[in-house]
Protein backbone atom coordinates (compact mmCIF):
# COMPACT_ATOMS: atom_id res chain seq x y z
CA UNK A 1 0.00 0.00 0.00
CA UNK A 2 2.65 2.43 1.19
CA UNK A 3 4.16 1.86 -2.75
CA UNK A 4 0.72 2.16 -4.05
CA UNK A 5 0.77 5.83 -2.40
CA UNK A 6 4.57 6.92 -3.39
CA UNK A 7 3.28 5.79 -7.28
CA UNK A 8 0.07 7.59 -7.21
CA UNK A 9 1.34 10.70 -5.80
CA UNK A 10 4.48 10.90 -8.08
CA UNK A 11 2.24 10.24 -10.75
CA UNK A 12 -0.50 12.88 -10.41
CA UNK A 13 1.87 15.45 -9.04
CA UNK A 14 3.86 14.84 -12.82
CA UNK A 15 0.64 15.93 -14.42
CA UNK A 16 1.81 19.26 -12.92
CA UNK A 17 5.09 19.24 -14.27
CA UNK A 18 4.00 17.96 -17.62
CA UNK A 19 1.34 21.18 -18.11
CA UNK A 20 4.47 23.26 -17.11
CA UNK A 21 6.65 21.89 -20.08
CA UNK A 22 4.31 22.43 -22.02
CA UNK A 23 3.86 25.81 -21.61
CA UNK A 24 7.44 26.66 -21.36
CA UNK A 25 9.29 26.48 -23.94
CA UNK A 26 12.65 25.88 -22.83
CA UNK A 27 13.71 22.42 -21.90
CA UNK A 28 16.20 23.42 -19.66
CA UNK A 29 14.49 25.68 -18.10
CA UNK A 30 11.41 23.93 -16.73
CA UNK A 31 14.48 21.10 -15.96
CA UNK A 32 16.18 23.14 -14.13
CA UNK A 33 12.85 25.18 -12.40
CA UNK A 34 11.57 21.29 -11.38
CA UNK A 35 14.89 19.91 -9.98
CA UNK A 36 14.53 23.22 -7.21
CA UNK A 37 11.57 23.12 -6.38
CA UNK A 38 11.60 19.03 -5.66
CA UNK A 39 14.57 19.56 -3.87
CA UNK A 40 13.15 22.66 -2.15
CA UNK A 41 9.91 20.68 -1.12
CA UNK A 42 11.76 17.43 -0.08
CA UNK A 43 14.36 19.45 2.31
CA UNK A 44 11.84 21.55 3.82
CA UNK A 45 9.71 18.12 4.92
CA UNK A 46 10.18 15.60 7.61
CA UNK A 47 11.80 13.46 5.25
CA UNK A 48 15.29 14.14 6.85
CA UNK A 49 14.84 15.74 10.09
CA UNK A 50 11.78 15.42 12.83
CA UNK A 51 9.88 18.51 12.83
CA UNK A 52 9.99 19.07 16.33
CA UNK A 53 14.18 19.70 16.35
CA UNK A 54 13.54 22.82 13.74
CA UNK A 55 13.12 26.21 14.85
CA UNK A 56 9.41 27.47 15.03
CA UNK A 57 8.93 29.31 11.75
CA UNK A 58 10.33 26.41 9.94
CA UNK A 59 8.01 23.94 11.58
CA UNK A 60 5.51 26.37 10.31
CA UNK A 61 6.43 25.81 6.63
CA UNK A 62 7.50 21.69 6.85
CA UNK A 63 3.92 21.21 8.25
CA UNK A 64 2.22 22.90 5.36
CA UNK A 65 4.65 21.04 3.11
CA UNK A 66 2.44 18.42 0.99
CA UNK A 67 5.84 16.38 0.60
CA UNK A 68 5.70 16.00 4.26
CA UNK A 69 2.44 14.93 4.62
CA UNK A 70 2.72 12.15 2.37
CA UNK A 71 5.80 10.93 3.85
CA UNK A 72 3.55 11.01 7.03
CA UNK A 73 0.93 8.56 5.42
CA UNK A 74 3.65 6.79 3.79
CA UNK A 75 5.94 5.53 7.22
CA UNK A 76 2.30 5.27 9.24
CA UNK A 77 1.88 2.65 6.68
CA UNK A 78 4.99 0.95 6.78
CA UNK A 79 5.32 1.31 10.37
CA UNK A 80 1.90 0.23 11.47
CA UNK A 81 0.89 -1.78 8.55
CA UNK A 82 -2.51 0.03 8.43
CA UNK A 83 -4.23 2.92 6.35
CA UNK A 84 -4.61 6.14 8.46
CA UNK A 85 -6.78 9.26 7.59
CA UNK A 86 -3.46 10.61 6.63
CA UNK A 87 -2.92 8.53 3.84
CA UNK A 88 -6.65 8.86 3.11
CA UNK A 89 -6.00 12.68 2.98
CA UNK A 90 -2.93 11.83 0.21
CA UNK A 91 -4.87 10.01 -1.99
CA UNK A 92 -7.50 12.78 -2.03
CA UNK A 93 -5.00 15.29 -2.43
CA UNK A 94 -3.48 13.54 -5.22
CA UNK A 95 -6.96 12.67 -6.92
CA UNK A 96 -7.58 16.44 -6.84
CA UNK A 97 -4.40 16.86 -8.76
CA UNK A 98 -5.20 14.35 -11.33
CA UNK A 99 -8.75 15.45 -11.89
CA UNK A 100 -7.35 19.42 -12.36
CA UNK A 101 -3.93 19.40 -14.06
CA UNK A 102 -5.35 16.07 -16.30
CA UNK A 103 -7.53 17.88 -18.63
CA UNK A 104 -5.59 21.18 -18.36
CA UNK A 105 -2.27 19.38 -19.99
CA UNK A 106 -4.37 17.60 -22.77
CA UNK A 107 -5.64 20.67 -23.31
CA UNK A 108 -2.13 22.56 -23.92
CA UNK A 109 -1.01 19.33 -25.42
CA UNK A 110 -3.74 19.72 -28.18
CA UNK A 111 -3.68 23.36 -29.14
CA UNK A 112 0.18 22.68 -29.06
CA UNK A 113 -0.35 20.60 -32.42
Amino acid sequence: MALFLAVFIGWSTSWIFALVGLLVKNAELISSLSMIIILVLTFLSNAFIPVKTLPHFLQTIVRINPVTTTITAIRGILNTGHWSGTATMVLVSGAVIILVFMPLTVMAYQRRD
